[in-house]
């Protein structure tokens, strides 16, 4: 019975992604067309070019993870980061979750090395709030470029207000919360009884996630956080390589305009990924698919390009990045797997 249920589960998770896909094609057609003609003439150097770029994007991400964990007096090996990296990018790809399964996947492939779930979890949530950090600073720098270049319309100011106001609010979320030993409890308890609560609508038993077990990760999760905050200075270095990775990964987008032979405004480059980006991780279909490619071609038409230019690089980029995603992490996700075994991913 339970099998059958996560079948249906699947199912329809799929054909919602398949609709979603048919919707879209549908209704861009003439513009799918343009894109494809767009698409025979580039320049296949700048997009040979993402290969070492995403290379160097995993490598600024695992030195940000490396550098994290110095501050909390835990070391890593480069060697194991760089692999963990590549595999994480895979999982948040693969699996639909809106990005949650990489922080069960990042505890499991950190643990054999001595690295709480706490730890592992404050990394990433301090991937995302130094990422949040560098981005809001992007997003400024991009609407003066954008102002100067005459595409910062009402439309645009709006849109970056609103994602800059919301990736402020939600990194001061999650700083009010783990801040206080009392507020983890209450938010721990709270988080607890809510998925209990829908779980137990499913037929499942009343105490799935265990309120001690989650208080306890959380409050070491604070005090690895009170650590961080007396030695903030030493997270400059983590705070450098975060503003390098996404660097390099907005050198991936500009790339495919390269390629277009298109050089185009870089806060064209910087609002389209930004906000497509943070859309993706409220989605919950793998990578964001069905939600991401139709608004980054939305963003880039809202900011003077052409339908049929912003429809061939976000899908193109789309491919090559997913491609690159795959290649770069599957093969040593699978080496993970085989050298300590099956995942929780993986047996749900």
């Amino acid at each position: 019975m339970r099998s059958h249920k996560k079948f249906n589960w699947k199912l329809w998770l799929n054909l919602f992604t398949l609709g979603a896909l048919v919707f879209l094609i549908v209704f861009a057609w003439p513009d799918i067309v343009d894109a494809l003609h767009k698409s025979q003439g580039l320049n296949i150097w700048p997009l040979l070019a993402m290969i070492p770029i995403n290379i160097a994007f995993y490598f600024g991400l695992s030195e940000f993870f490396y550098h994290f964990f110095l501050v909390l007096r835990c070391r890593v090996q480069r060697r194991i980061l760089l692999p963990a990296v590549a595999e994480l990018n895979f999982v948040n790809h693969v699996f639909p979750s809106g990005g949650l399964s990489g922080f069960s996947y990042f505890t499991w492939r950190l643990k054999p090395y001595d690295v709480s779930t706490a730890r592992s979890t404050l990394a990433q949530i301090g991937r995302f709030a130094f990422g949040f950090i560098v981005h809001i600073i992007l997003m400024f720098i991009s609407l003066f470029l954008l102002a100067a270049d005459g595409k910062a319309n009402a439309l645009v100011i709006i849109i970056i207000t609103v994602v800059v106001v919301s990736l402020m609010g939600l990194t001061g979320l999650i700083i009010f919360v783990i801040g206080q030993r009392d507020r983890i409890i209450n938010f721990t308890k709270t988080l607890a009884n809510f998925i209990n609560h829908i779980l137990h609508k499913f037929g499942k038993r009343p105490e799935v996630v265990r309120i001690k077990k989650v208080e306890q990760t959380f409050l070491e999760l604070h005090e690895d956080y009170v650590m961080i905050k007396n030695n903030i200075l030493e997270m400059r270095a983590a705070a450098f390589w975060m503003a390098l990775a996404i660097f390099f990964e907005m050198a991936l987008l500009y790339a495919v305009f390269v390629a277009h032979g298109q050089w185009v405004n870089p806060g064209v480059v910087v609002v389209a990924l930004v906000i497509s980006s943070v859309a993706g991780l409220i989605a919950a279909l793998p990578g964001g698919l069905g939600v991401f490619e139709p608004l980054m071609t939305a963003l880039f038409v809202s900011m003077g390009i052409s339908p049929g230019l912003a429809l061939s690089v976000t899908l193109i980029f789309r491919i090559i990045t997913l491609a690159l995603t795959l290649i770069m992490g599957y093969p040593t996700y699978q080496l993970a797997i085989n050298r300590y075994g099956k995942t929780d991913l993986q047996r749900k």
